[in-house]
């Protein structure tokens, strides 16, 4: 997954604990984007290794989607906006892999478990899918989904999660 400049919509269904990534893309040591619920149970956005801001507190479980329409990325929370930021023509780095559940660096291959539970992942190339408040999804994605299983640096087959996915319309 490499979104670069243009829109995408990441959107997912998901339980989590504070203090642990929801979403990374790594780029090199660093994140071209993350979504991070915090010890305070707010959620936190990072464009290209810079925070842009947080959230007031979240419950733990909910429907988050980050969507960029031109210049402007926008995080929402159970189909309320939540963080809206103009980054303008900004290409958001990426090594190619989005990690859901897992914070990591592509390099060394290392990835390690952040404490998340998802029901329902998708990415949609090219599509700013919402522009302002919407309804959440009530039933499961349709479509061509294809998901691969990583569980290179912890040891715990019990805990494998689907951490690299394909493109799904």
């Amino acid at each position: 997954m490499v979104p670069g400049s243009g829109n995408f919509t990441l959107e997912l269904y998901s339980r989590s604990t504070a203090d642990n990534t929801i979403v990374c893309l790594p780029a090199g040591v660093g994140y071209g984007l993350r979504v991070r619920r915090t010890l305070a149970n707010t959620l936190e956005l990072t464009i290209n290794d810079v925070v842009l801001g947080t959230t007031s507190p979240i419950t733990n479980i909910g429907w988050l989607a980050v969507v960029r329409s031109g210049s402007n990325i926008a995080l929402f929370w159970q189909g309320l906006e939540k963080l809206s930021f103009d980054i303008g023509a900004a290409t958001i780095a990426s090594d190619g892999v989005l990690s859901i559940g897992d914070v990591g660096n592509v390099a060394t291959d290392s990835f390690w478990e952040t404490g998340l539970w998802v029901d329902e992942a998708r990415y949609t190339k090219n599509v700013a899918r919402y522009a302002g408040a919407y309804a959440i999804p009530t039933q499961q994605f349709v479509g061509d989904f294809t998901a691969t299983l990583h569980q290179a640096a912890y040891p715990y087959p019990e805990h494998v999660k689907v951490t690299q996915f394909g493109q799904a319309n």
